[in-house]
């Protein structure tokens, strides 16, 4: 990637006349008698600095913004090279950077969406137990066998079996355990495992 022309030619363009109005603000000064061409002078440095600063600013922010983007995962920015930016290389690298990414974040979605339609046709009920949001049933044979019940705190599955609601509120219970689980259709046979 190579340093961009424009950006260059206007930074160039930029010094150079700063250097210019540096060098009028100096004969004035020098030469007596010239006050109001010493205060236009002064008022042209500080013009001429102003823009340069303003420039360098403008490249300065169109690159944040793209630092931002990419830090929270906002891959539909585009790099705008119009204003005097200038970068236009790297714009289009950014650019391209920005559609890499999407499409993998897309590929990542694709996956996960299968993965989870793969994990919800299981045929073995699975429940995820976790401090914040509970007990929550994972998959379809979840929903099936717990169809009729009604929250999601480990100990709302007691109407399953007191064994059933402990092992959901006890992190540490054996790895695999055969339990007796009640329900409507009448007592089931059921191996609790904790993964």
């Amino acid at each position: 990637m190579g340093f961009d022309r424009r950006f260059a030619l206007i930074l160039v363009g930029w010094l150079v006349a700063c250097l210019l109005a540096l060098i009028a603000l100096t004969v004035a000064i020098a030469t007596p008698g010239l006050a109001a061409v010493r205060i236009v002078a002064g008022l042209l440095v500080l013009g001429m600095v102003g823009g340069l600063l303003h420039h360098i600013d403008r490249t300065n922010r169109t690159v944040a913004r793209f630092v931002e983007a990419l830090r929270y995962g906002d891959f539909s920015t585009r790099f705008d090279g119009r204003g005097g930016a200038g970068f236009d290389t790297l714009g289009g690298a950014l650019d391209a950077a920005m559609r890499g990414l999407q499409a993998q974040r897309d590929r990542t979605v694709e996956e996960l969406r299968f993965l989870e339609a793969l994990t919800d046709d299981v045929p073995v009920a699975l429940l995820t137990v976790d401090a914040d949001h509970g007990v929550t049933l994972v998959n379809k044979a979840a929903r099936r066998l717990f169809a009729a019940h009604q929250g999601t705190r480990p100990e709302d599955f007691t109407v399953y079996g007191e064994t059933f609601a402990s092992r959901l509120a006890d992190g540490a219970a054996p790895a695999a355990e055969l339990l007796l689980l009640r329900s409507a259709t009448g007592p089931q046979r059921a191996i609790v495992r904790n993964a």
